[in-house]
C-alpha cells in the first residue's frame, strides 16, 4: 500500500501541482505571477546588480591594509562585495536539527569529523575521538559508530603522519609589513616550520581535495613572506587527499623574488581596492583548473582545447558545490556564466588573470617525477 501510495502522490505533483514554476506552458494558464515570473528571461534582461561602481567608504582606512582582508577578497570576490561593502548577507542560517542517532553522516558532517579526527591525532588524543564524537551524536553509539571512525582513521592516518614529520618544530606568529605608495600591507607570519636543511617552510593541510583556491591561498601567504623580507621562509607546501585513489597528495611551491613579490602585492592590492567598489568575476578555482588542463600537454590542437573548456566549465555548472553556483556570484554577476561559454570573452577573462595563475604555475615544484596527479605530486 505505501507504495501505491507514494506514486500517487508522485503523479499528483507532477500534474496536479507542477514543480517547474519556471515552466511557462504549465503556469500561464491559472498562475498568473508565476507566469510573469517564468516570462521574466523573455521579457526583459537580469537588471545588473551593481549598475556602476561604488565609492570606496569615507570611514575605510587607506594607510593600513590588512593582508588577510586582500587575501579573502581574492578568494571570494562576490562574497566579500557583499558583506564587507553593502554590509549585508545572502546565507540562509536555518539548520535542521537533528532529532535522531546518524546512521550516515552526511558530506558536510563527514568533511568536519575527519577534521576532527585529524585534530586529536595531531595532539596524540586519537583514542578518546570516538566516544566523544559519540556523546555529541555525530557517530552512532553501536558498533557501526566504531566503523565509521576506524574507516575516517584508516583514510587519514598516512595524511597524519605526514604532517607529524613535517610540523615537529613550529614557530612563534609574527607580524610582517610592507609599504606600498598608498599605505603599507600588514600581515602575520604563521604556520611556519624549522626544516632540517635550516630554512623554514609554510605547511597547509586539508582533509579532502585541493583546489584552486586553497592553493592560492597558500601562495599569497608566501608571496607576502617574500615581499616582507623574510628570506628565510623558502616554500609553502599544501597537502591533501586525491579524490579517487585517496592517497596523500602536495603542492609545494617555492618562494618568489622579492621584486616579483612585491609586484604581486602591488596587483592584488589594486584588485582588493576594486573589491570595494564592485566584484571582480575572479575564479581562481575554474582558472587553476583551465591551467593545468592545458599543462598536461593533452591538448595541442586549438579545437581540443576548445573542447577542453566546454567540458570544464560544464561539469562546473553541474556541480552544485562550483564556484559558478555561488549564491553571491550568481546574485552579483549574473550573465557571468553564459559570457564564459564565449570563446572571446573567456580567452580575455585569462588574460586578465593570467598574472596569478602563472607565478603559481612557474612557482610549482615538481620533485616526484613518479606517481603524479593533475596539479599535484603524490608523496
Amino acid at each position: 500500500p505505501h507504495t501505491s501510495s507514494r506514486q500517487k502522490l508522485h503523479q499528483h505533483l507532477l500534474h496536479e501541482l507542477p514543480l517547474q514554476p519556471f515552466n511557462a506552458a504549465q503556469f500561464n494558464s491559472y498562475q498568473p505571477i508565476w507566469a510573469a515570473v517564468s516570462n521574466s528571461r523573455e521579457q526583459t534582461d537580469v537588471a545588473d546588480f551593481v549598475p556602476r561602481a561604488l565609492s570606496i567608504p569615507a570611514e575605510l582606512d587607506r594607510q593600513e591594509i590588512l593582508w588577510d582582508d586582500v587575501k579573502q577578497a581574492l578568494l571570494n570576490p562576490a562574497r566579500f562585495f557583499v558583506r564587507r561593502r553593502l554590509r549585508c548577507g545572502l546565507d540562509l542560517f536555518w539548520q535542521a536539527q537533528q532529532t535522531e542517532e546518524p546512521f550516515v553522516p552526511d558530506s558536510l558532517e563527514l568533511f568536519q569529523l575527519r577534521e576532527h579526527w585529524l585534530e586529536d591525532f595531531q595532539v596524540q588524543h586519537e583514542a578518546r575521538f570516538l566516544s566523544r564524537q559519540q556523546a555529541l551524536g555525530k557517530l552512532p553509539v553501536n558498533n557501526l559508530g566504531r566503523v565509521w571512525a576506524e574507516q575516517i582513521e584508516q583514510q587519514l592516518l598516512p595524511l597524519g603522519h605526514t604532517l607529524q614529520a613535517e610540523c615537529d618544530q613550529p614557530l612563534e606568529a609574527r607580524t610582517l609589513q610592507l609599504t606600498l605608495a598608498e599605505g603599507r600591507v600588514i600581515g602575520e607570519l604563521q604556520q611556519a616550520f624549522q626544516q632540517a636543511a635550516g630554512h623554514q617552510q609554510l605547511i597547509f593541510h586539508r582533509v579532502g581535495g585541493v583546489r584552486g583556491q586553497h592553493v592560492l591561498s597558500a601562495w599569497l601567504d608566501l608571496v607576502m613572506a617574500s615581499a616582507a623580507g623574510a628570506s628565510e621562509v623558502r616554500q609553502a607546501v599544501i597537502y591533501g587527499l586525491d579524490k579517487k585513489s585517496g592517497a596523500v597528495i602536495q603542492y609545494r611551491l617555492r618562494a618568489p623574488a622579492v621584486h616579483e613579490a612585491q609586484a604581486l602585492v602591488q596587483r592584488a592590492v589594486d584588485d582588493y581596492w576594486q573589491c570595494w567598489q564592485q566584484p571582480l568575476d575572479f575564479i581562481i578555482d575554474v582558472l587553476w583548473e583551465h591551467q593545468q588542463l592545458m599543462a598536461s600537454g593533452k591538448y595541442d590542437q586549438a579545437d581540443e582545447q576548445q573542447q577542453a573548456r566546454e567540458k570544464l566549465l560544464q561539469q562546473h555548472l553541474n556541480n552544485e558545490y562550483s564556484p559558478l553556483a555561488d549564491i553571491y556570484l550568481q546574485r552579483c554577476l549574473p550573465h557571468l556564466t553564459s559570457q564564459l561559454q564565449q570563446p572571446e570573452f573567456f580567452q580575455r577573462w585569462l588574460e586578465q588573470y593570467d598574472v596569478y595563475v602563472s607565478s603559481m604555475a612557474q612557482h610549482l615544484l615538481d620533485d616526484s617525477p613518479a606517481g603524479q596527479v593533475p596539479g599535484g605530486v603524490v608523496v
